[in-house]
């Protein structure tokens, strides 16, 4: 015990402290684990009732860390940005309130928030249509960076149904969105469910840690990707974002079932989607999807005939 006890903690702090100490982290700070007791109290809970579950206790303990520290929260406190806790219990991002506009501060890790940083440059005060608008903020201690957005209260996730006039309203807002952004050069490169939010009667993407510059390596979400698609996605580009929207577009309207089973090939998400799209939109769609050049002007081989690696 004499290895916790610097610390000025209760019991079940000790117990945690000790759990963090078995998962690898030496020094554990005192202000972290206040953090995780006030925004993670029920989950803690469960992990010290868990008898030892040293991940348990890691993962909490990081998500606190990538919290903004009170030092953090004064100083957004005087830009007249206040906030108040996780947004859920278990989440990084941080509710916050800017007079009654209702926010979501987000922490970046340093290659999130360099691509953010380009892409602030990139739009030079502009806003793109369908796309959320952010702001990056500094923490105080070590150099923590922040995406401050709007915080949106449903995904598309939870939309049980969708209409022709919300297809079509769905297909207006992310194209607005994906044209604007490969305008400047950067593709989304992580488009789902989870990352396409209701604002009020439109839709607006979200989550953009991911955004790239294009032809830079990346990663996505690995089962929106099609299995057959050319260097498994993992370089930026316009023509990623249009598979990954297809792909979305397919689990919500045609009912695929995304991570299940095996992910399918472009032909059959096509076929679904030919199907399933008001023919308007599969055949604004479906030029995107099949270009004949790439964002450099070169001529692409049809991605009909990709073949398994």
């Amino acid at each position: 015990m004499s290895a916790v006890t610097p610390l000025n903690t209760t019991f079940s702090e000790v117990s945690l402290v000790s759990l963090l100490i078995a998962g690898g982290i030496a020094k554990p700070q005192e202000s972290i684990i206040r953090r995780a007791y006030l925004q993670y109290g029920s989950t803690v809970s469960a992990v010290l009732a868990g008898r030892g579950y040293v991940q348990g206790a890691v993962d909490i303990y990081r998500q606190a860390e990538s919290l903004p520290s009170q030092e953090t929260q004064d100083r957004l406190r005087l830009e007249g940005i206040s906030t108040n806790g996780s947004v859920c219990e278990g989440s990084s991002l941080t509710r916050c309130f800017r007079n009654r506009d209702e926010l979501v501060l987000k922490p970046l890790d340093k290659h999130e928030h360099a691509r953010a940083l380009e892409l602030l440059d990139a739009l030079n005060g502009k806003t793109i249509s369908g796309l959320t608008p952010f702001e990056l903020h500094s923490g105080t201690k070590n150099q923590k960076q922040f995406m401050l957005m709007p915080l949106f209260g449903s995904s598309l996730e939870v939309l049980p149904h969708l209409d022709n006039d919300d297809i079509a309203e769905l297909w207006r807002c992310l194209s607005d969105a994906l044209r604007g952004l490969h305008s400047l050069g950067f593709a989304h490169m992580d488009i789902k469910l989870a990352n396409i939010c209701l604002n009020r009667c439109a839709f607006v993407l979200i989550d953009l840690g991911s955004v790239t510059r294009f032809g830079a390596p990346t990663t996505t979400t690995r089962p929106y990707v099609a299995r057959d698609y050319p260097n498994g996605m993992h370089y930026s580009s316009a023509r990623a974002d249009w598979w990954l929207l297809a792909m979305t577009l397919a689990e919500k309207v045609a009912g695929l079932k995304v991570g299940e089973f095996r992910t399918p090939t472009m032909a059959k998400i096509s076929e679904m989607l030919e199907v399933e799209l008001p023919p308007a939109i599969w055949a604004e769609l479906k030029k995107e999807l099949y270009p004949a050049v790439d964002e450099e002007g070169h001529k692409l081989r049809p991605l009909e005939a990709a073949t398994l690696p």
